[in-house]
This record gives C-alpha cells, structure tokens and sequence, in this order.
C-alpha cells in the first residue's frame, strides 16, 4: 500500500490509507518538534503532521500548502509580520512562491496538509536553463541528478546518515524516507530550471552505485558566485575522488556558466573537507562566527574559502 510512484505519474489509483500504520518522521524545529506520515504520489505529498507543545518552524516556507486543522490549533505567520491563527476545522490554502510563512504552536496541533506541482504558481519561463555537463574520470561518472536517481540518492544518505547529519543537515533532515527524496530531487531539478543551483552525483562505473555528490547552490547572478558543497560514501573516502570532481565543477562554474567566485563554508573541526578544499587551491578568507546551525542544533563558526575566477567575468 502507499508505494512510491514514479515522479512524472500523476494518475492516482483508488487507494486507501491506514494512517495509523504509516511510520512517522522527526522534523525538529527551532524549537519543538514535529513528525511527519507522509504518502506520495509522484509530485503529489499528503501528509499527517503532528507538532509539539511550543514548535515553531526553523525556517520560513515558500511552498504552496493545502492546510486542514484536525486538532488543535496554531499560528500561520508570514515574514512581513501578518499572522492568523487557525483552529480545529478550519484550514488555509497558497500556491507556491505566494506568501512567506512559518507555523507554530503553543500547545500543539494536528494537521492534514497536501502540496505538490497543482498548486504552482504560473511558471517562470527561462530560455536558457543551466547548461548540461557530464564527464567521466578514472572509473567514475560526474553528472546531474535526474528522477531516476531518487531512491539510489535515498539509499546514499541513509547509509551515511550517522556521519553526514552533522555538517549537512538540510540533506540528512530532507531525506529521511524514499518518498521525502523523490520530493528533493524534484526540488532540485526546479532550482536548475531557476538557475539558482544544480546537484551533481558521482557513480562508480563498476557498479552503478552513486557513490557522493557535489552541489552548486545558492548562485548569484549579480556578483556572480556560487556555494559548493559535498560529500561522499564512507568507503569512497580518502581516494581523491571529491578532489577530481571538484576539479570539474570549478572549471564548469568559470568556463560554462561564468562566474567570477566559487566558495566553501567549512566547519573548523571537519578536517578532511579543510583539506579538499586546499587541495582544490581554495584559500582562506576568514571566519564567519556562528553561521552554521548543526543538526543537534549549535551555533559554529565556520571557515570561509574562496576561488577566484582568474579570467573575471566584466
């Protein structure tokens, strides 16, 4: 029952759902908690969500929502300052890219909420979407994520999930079911449609595994520069692998998309990427004092490194 379909179907077939059988998720906020059921049909999520005493969101949300109160009651607020408060039997309903909004509750509430691509706004339309780039290197294949790579990717985080949720943990927290990662993967691929960003897998030739990834995110077309972030599987770790994609993707950022800077937030203690990134000649710029929340939810200082781009783009 409730298996996950095939991102791009949208027929739905007659079934029903036990949600007492489904098996919740975490989500921490910054403060509180919720847990999550959640079903999907391709693009399409419902969820049941329950909040705990005094949770309030960790983040404002720019996803569309159909939002039905079931118990409880909690507060909608929308990030220039207008709040309502819903309670039990009533429900509020926004399209994507429409309103900025967090919730929160007091004494905790239930939820029914259904969002996926019915509730997009009318679309930006780019006749010029981030170039595609594909190489291969020793034994391995550097590329753009695609649907297909959803569960493979799901398979990646949780079986590194101990040891990557500290320093990523939007990836650990938007991964924890094969579900919730088809909705990432979607997502990503929206951001390449935007321009604002593209996640690379890398695969092991010998056996399609996909092995690490490396993302372009948050670019910035004004300056112009980006973010790079990554990680790969344990028993890839130490081979140089990360080192040779990177080598790629920064030669991608200066040549193919033409930005001037490609920089790393690095945590003092994460050793191993330190050393990635002054081996990519990434050099240290500075320290940014408390810029990165953890997933237990700290505060750190983080390490800037930055690359230039040594033709710059006028």
């Amino acid at each position: 029952m409730n298996a996950p379909q095939p991102p791009l179907s949208t027929s739905i077939p007659f079934d029903l759902t036990l949600w007492s059988a489904i098996q919740a998720t975490e989500h921490p906020g910054e403060t509180g908690t919720s847990w999550w059921k959640t079903i999907q049909y391709g693009d399409l999520r419902i969820r049941v969500v329950e909040y705990s005493k005094n949770y309030k969101a960790d983040h404002w949300c720019q996803k569309g929502h159909i939002v039905y109160c079931l118990e409880g009651e909690f507060c909608s607020e929308e990030e220039g300052g207008k709040s309502v408060v819903l309670k039990k039997g009533m429900s509020y309903q926004v399209s994507d890219n429409r309103s900025s909004h967090r919730s929160s509750t007091r004494d905790g509430a239930i939820l029914f909420i259904v969002d996926g691509a019915f509730l997009a706004a009318e679309k930006e339309h780019h006749s010029n979407p981030l170039p595609d780039f594909q190489t291969t290197f020793d034994s391995y294949t550097l590329r753009p994520i695609g649907h297909t790579d959803a569960l493979a990717y799901f398979t990646l985080v949780d079986e590194n999930r101990k040891r990557i949720s500290t320093f990523f943990p939007g990836t650990a927290n938007s991964n924890k079911s094969a579900p919730e990662t088809i909705t990432f993967v979607a997502q990503k691929l929206e951001s390449v449609r935007k321009r604002t960003g593209i996640l690379f897998i890398i695969l092991d030739n010998a056996t399609g595994k996909i092995i690490g990834s490396v993302s372009l995110k948050d670019i910035d077309w004004n300056t112009p520069k980006c973010e790079l972030g990554f990680f790969i599987d344990a028993a890839y770790e130490g081979k140089g692998i990360i080192s040779k994609a990177l080598f790629f993707l920064v030669k991608y950022c200066f040549e193919y998309l033409k930005l001037n800077k490609v920089f790393m937030r690095i945590a003092g203690s994460n050793a191993s990427s330190r050393k990635v990134a002054e081996k990519c000649e990434f050099q240290e710029e500075g320290i940014l004092k408390r810029d990165f929340k953890t997933h237990e939810g700290r505060l750190i200082d983080v390490i800037y490194y930055g690359r230039l781009n040594p033709y710059p783009v006028l």
